[in-house]
């Protein structure tokens, strides 16, 4: 009875392991969709990422001048800061 048994996972995994030209070509192709489908995922995501890039620097180019408060309230010239809450240039940040 043994016998039998050994001959029947024999006979199965000699079934497993064949490579018939069709099956072969049925590996290849599930190869080729799973790399075409990592690709696509790969390809998108850096589209994503681009695109959130776009977006966070525009959101963070408010105002990318050196002194971005203007003019000094004081005097007009060019203000350096915001002194006692005032836009204020650096002569004038004391009064």
């Amino acid at each position: 009875m043994n016998e039998v048994t050994n001959e029947t996972n024999n006979t199965a995994s000699a079934t497993v392991h064949t490579k018939t030209p069709d099956a072969i070509r049925k590996r290849k192709i599930r190869r080729v969709k799973s790399i075409i489908r990592s690709s696509i995922e790969k390809i998108s995501n850096e589209k994503e990422i681009q695109q959130i890039g776009k977006i966070i620097s525009t959101n963070t180019s408010v105002d990318k001048r050196p002194f971005p408060f203007g003019h000094c309230r004081v005097c007009a010239d060019k203000a350096t800061g915001a002194h006692y809450g005032v836009p204020t240039c650096e002569g004038c940040k004391v009064i």
